[in-house]
């Protein structure tokens, strides 16, 4: 006889002396429906800690889930192991029980538990596509709602990959397509972090999306992309990824980060011709502006000896060769500094100020001088009719000052077949080459100037030291013997 034609008393029976397990498979493998029946063994039933309803979703029983939701002392909203009923569902994608869960009146749909994660977000998570349209299509559902790791519904889509949910968020007006994470990234900053080209171009022709968004660092998608954050990308796939971005008429290809650099500053420091050349093709780039540090794309490119990259930039019709800026440093400044001959070469012959200075007002030769770059000193000299060679810097040091402090002897004697070479030139405290050779005690630069036609062997400074008596005074033995007969 099957076991529901059994008299009333006899279900009971069975109900009060079946065990705990006897009972829930007589549940689950029930298949016809007796609200007698089912009443009595679930009444019978002890779920310990377990709730009914969580209990009924966790074994797919929709019917013992439907009895649980009449029973009285159900609490739909209850909180068990982090999950409330709803949450559970979607997390096990039990599409009938969330649209059973759905249906009852008593359901709260927003409810999040302790990591901020609501059932909607749980259904993202999990690619659980029918039930995110189940959820979306409710009007109090809240579709931004973001988890305490920053992630909104939106941006957990593009990160797991789930093109279809994605399309589906971006198309609903509802959702905030500039909604950003812990760390300012909108979903289009996410996108090409992670390199993903379809959604980069949704993005970028929704109206509602800024391209222009920034992060906590400063840094909108265009500059997250030619920084390089995608380097594991292959190079054709990273210029497709910038070439999206180029396509929205809203980019702001000047915009500077946290540094003052823009996206061409970025493209040539990492000398990308490509990514450079594409750049230059749009409109309304500016090629000259300086970062904080003071260097410009075409400082940078010289910095870093592009010879390259620094032909291609003088092409540009709106480069400045010389900052106007007083804050920008100078490319032949920065190829002289940095030692990089072949571009210091380009540059001279192509008109670049050979006396221009940087903003701490040190002039190419002096820095070359300081860094002792002998190639490039020696290039600088040749072009004797042009160079300055007795400029000063802010506390009036020559570059023989420089040479003669350091003890560069070579350098010494290259600036001294100069012509227009002043040796008796003082800087702000009235201190000459030959003073600072000997105050640092060397004692071949000091033999070198004392040769020189015209030097002034016992001037003194703003103190009314001598070259001899600082000598004397910092014990240098050698230089203090061989000026005690001036």
């Amino acid at each position: 006889m099957p076991l529901l034609g059994l008299p009333l008393e006899i279900l009971l029976w069975v109900g009060k002396f079946t065990d705990e397990k006897g009972l829930r498979t007589l549940c689950l493998t029930s298949r016809e429906f007796n609200v007698i029946f089912r009443k009595s063994l679930f009444d019978c039933i002890d779920f310990q800690d377990s709730p009914p309803i969580h209990w009924a979703i966790e074994h797919r029983s929709l019917g013992i889930l439907q009895h649980s939701l009449g029973w009285e002392k159900a609490d739909i909203n209850e909180m068990y192991s982090g999950f409330t009923p709803l949450m559970l569902a979607t997390q096990l994608r039990y599409a009938d029980a969330v649209d059973l869960l759905l249906s009852h009146h008593s359901v709260k749909v927003i409810q999040c538990n302790t990591l901020g994660e609501s059932a909607f977000s749980i259904a993202v998570l999990h690619g659980s596509v029918k039930i995110v349209e189940r959820l979306i299509s409710l009007p109090d559902i809240d579709i931004n709602n973001k988890s305490l790791d920053g992630n909104a519904p939106i941006t957990t889509a593009l990160a797991c990959h789930q093109s279809y949910i994605f399309q589906l968020l971006l198309s609903d007006e509802r959702t905030n397509v500039n909604i950003c994470d812990h760390h300012g990234q909108t979903p289009l900053h996410i996108a090409v972090d992670i390199g993903d080209y379809g959604a980069i171009q949704m993005l970028v022709r929704n109206p509602r999306v800024d391209v222009n968004c920034s992060n906590d660092r400063q840094e909108t998608p265009l500059l997250l992309a030619v920084k390089g954050y995608g380097r594991f990308l292959p190079t054709n796939k990273r210029l497709l990824i910038i070439e999206a971005l180029l396509l929205s008429p809203y980019i702001n290809l000047n915009y500077r980060d946290k540094n003052g650099r823009t996206a061409i500053w970025y493209a040539v420091d990492n000398c990308d011709a490509k990514l450079v050349e594409l750049l230059l093709q749009q409109m309304n780039l500016d090629l000259n502006c300086a970062d904080k540090l003071g260097q410009t794309p075409l400082a940078n490119a010289a910095a870093n000896g592009s010879l390259g990259l620094v032909k291609i930039l003088f092409r540009q019709p709106g480069l400045h060769i010389s900052p106007q800026s007083t804050d920008a440093l100078p490319p032949l400044w920065s190829a002289c500094r940095a030692g990089q001959f072949p571009v210091l070469e380009f540059l001279l012959e192509n008109s670049a100020d050979i006396n221009q200075k940087s903003p701490s007002g040190v002039s190419p030769l002096q820095i070359a001088v300081i860094m002792e770059h002998v190639d490039i000193i020696r290039l600088l000299l040749s072009y004797e009719e042009n160079l300055l060679i007795n400029d000063r810097d802010r506390h009036s040091f020559t570059a023989l000052m420089f040479a003669s402090a350091q003890g560069r002897l070579e350098v010494a004697r290259m600036l001294l077949e100069h012509p227009d070479i002043n040796v008796n030139a003082m800087d702000d405290q009235k201190r000459t080459s030959f003073w600072w050779a000997a105050a640092n005690g060397h004692y071949e630069i000091v033999h070198l100037l004392a040769n020189q036609r015209g030097v002034k062997k016992r001037l003194k400074d703003s103190n009314g030291q001598t070259a001899y008596a600082i000598a004397k005074e910092r014990n240098h033995g050698d230089v203090k013997v061989y000026l005690r007969s001036f």
